[in-house]
């Protein structure tokens, strides 16, 4: 097997580039997170339990998966730890946090229990609402499938991260829209908005690795095209987000360990805004399959050391690396130290503790 710090090594020789992109453009790819091998590996154990519904679907929307306790289970953690590297590479520090956050699970529609795409469907939408001031996170999709454009795939409004503040959110008040929320969908008007700013609407083909956002960045996914060569290719995506440790708060720590205590989901903020999904037992769309959880306790990954500093359970020591990647006035990456990490970002006061049913 690969050595895994020949992943750690090319991520910064690329890091400059990713910067970059993930500035101007609102996204970059990452590949080499994962072998081949490790890839054929996770997807075999989400399917092994996705056989244990038979002949009916586990609920999901837009092919996600929140209940299940999908979020903790073995290979769910372990793309989470694959994937930290990236993060520490971009942010400078190995101290961060993770989200909780749930794994996107679809079988082909040529199968015939689920929808091919449907080309005036959009459910293009920011993840960062216009309270926010400035960059917040970056959020992660790590695919396990090789996809092309024509399969189940990213899509996004290239460069609508430089429009997320400066100009869209003065040309529509979503300050009275989505006051407080971050979870935003756009309208069709919204949309040709961006197209008539030059920003492209974006689909991607890659061999397996990582998308990464800016949360600002416009973006969806959508489904595979009727016709397309691979009939027989699945959805298999682990959503990670890490941001520095230092910039949590009491309240996202204690709501993580509810998440980790209670396997719930999280949405992709892992602090300054975390929040959980309800449970399986707790959604009417689910609680039926409540006996077909992925895991009946926390795998023993889930119970090692970095794990538990990822999730907030344990702390980092005080002597360990605590720089972050930040921006200076001029608008340009450059390391700072902690308290300065901080203080160069919002503090967010958000109490929303859990989804309610729909």
């Amino acid at each position: 097997m690969e050595d895994k710090n020949v992943n750690l090594i090319r991520m910064r020789r690329n890091l400059q580039r990713v910067v970059s992109e993930l500035e101007s453009k609102g996204y970059s790819i990452v590949t080499d997170i994962l072998t081949p091998e490790e890839c054929n590996q996770y997807i075999t154990q989400y399917k092994e339990w996705l056989s244990r519904f038979g002949d009916e679907r586990p609920y999901r929307e837009e092919s996600l998966t929140h209940q299940f306790r999908v979020a903790h289970a073995e290979p769910t953690w372990n793309v989470r730890l694959r994937s930290k590297p990236v993060f520490a590479s971009i942010w400078q520090t190995e101290n961060l946090l993770s989200s909780m956050d749930g794994v996107a699970m679809e079988e082909p529609p040529e199968l015939g229990r689920s929808s091919f795409c449907n080309s005036d469907y959009f459910w293009l939408h920011t993840d960062q609402g216009s309270w926010r001031e400035g960059l917040h996170a970056y959020q992660g999709a790590v695919y396990l499938e090789e996809t092309s454009e024509t399969d189940f795939c990213f899509r996004v409004l290239e460069n609508s991260v430089q429009f997320h503040k400066k100009n869209f959110m003065k040309t529509f008040p979503l300050r009275k829209k989505n006051a407080g929320e971050d979870f935003y969908i756009l309208s069709k008007e919204e949309i040709d908005w961006f197209i008539s700013k030059e920003c492209q609407i974006k689909k991607f083909r890659f061999q397996r690795g990582m998308v990464l956002w800016d949360s600002r960045t416009i973006h969806d996914n959508i489904a595979p095209t009727r016709g397309r060569q691979n009939s027989d290719r699945w959805r298999f995506v682990v959503l990670v987000c890490m941001v520095p440790a230092i910039w949590t708060t009491s309240e996202d720590i204690e709501l993580k360990k509810e998440a980790y205590d209670e396997m719930a989901a999280t949405a992709h903020w892992p602090a300054q805004g975390v929040w959980l999904f309800q449970k399986t037992s707790e959604r009417n769309k689910t609680n039926k399959f409540s006996h077909l959880e992925m895991i009946q306790e926390q795998p023993g990954i889930a119970k090692s050391k970095d794990v538990l500093r990822l999730v907030g359970i344990e702390k980092y020591a005080a002597d360990e690396n605590s720089e972050v990647i930040s921006k200076d006035q001029s608008g340009t990456f450059c390391l700072i130290p902690m308290l300065g990490g901080r203080e160069r970002h919002t503090k967010i006061d958000i109490k929303k503790t859990k989804v309610e049913d729909t």
